[in-house]
């Protein structure tokens, strides 16, 4: 059972570990069809007068399509047990198979926004800015060849936190 409350009453939370070193699922779609990613790239902040989300897919993921046609997304955080399951995600493409059946994880919906209800604390976000990020832009060109060596860039999402939920 979750809990709403204000992103601004989040205590012990700090965005760097839980997103690098704990991951993240990055869901987006609707009841009819979505798609979910492990990602350990990503921050939270505030920019706009709001408090957001920043999240970063990669060209070639099956999410970005999702990411790409719906106005709102989910970033859900669990706890280490899950950690396996985040392993799976992280690795097969739901463009291949239903890689969700094959986790112990359960989607739900929050108007019609996927999420996950094993989260310990899920993000409901609505879409604000998008841009693909260009090779061009990089100031430290160690840091492109380092982590992109001829792939796919990222695309760069900032979503304002719309709702805030916690497991009770």
């Amino acid at each position: 059972m979750f809990k709403e409350i204000n992103i601004e009453n989040l205590s012990d939370l700090n965005p760097i570990s839980k997103i690098s070193k704990e991951w993240m699922l990055i869901t987006a779609g609707d009841q009819k069809k979505y798609n979910t990613m492990t990602a350990s790239w990503g921050s939270l902040g505030y920019i706009w007068n709001k408090p957001v989300a920043t999240m970063y897919i990669r060209q070639t993921r099956y999410t970005k399509e999702f990411a790409d046609k719906f106005d709102y997304f989910s970033l859900c955080f669990f706890e280490k047990k899950y950690r396996k399951d985040l392993g799976y995600l992280g690795t097969y493409s739901g463009r291949d198979e239903d890689k969700v059946a094959k986790t112990s994880l359960t989607v739900d919906y929050f108007e019609d926004v996927p999420y996950f209800k094993e989260a310990s604390l899920v993000l409901i976000c609505k879409k604000e800015y998008s841009q693909d990020m260009k090779p061009e832009c990089f100031h430290d060109k160690e840091c492109l060849k380092k982590n992109y060596d001829n792939d796919a860039l990222h695309k760069l999402y900032i979503g304002e936190i719309v709702h805030t939920f916690i497991i009770k």
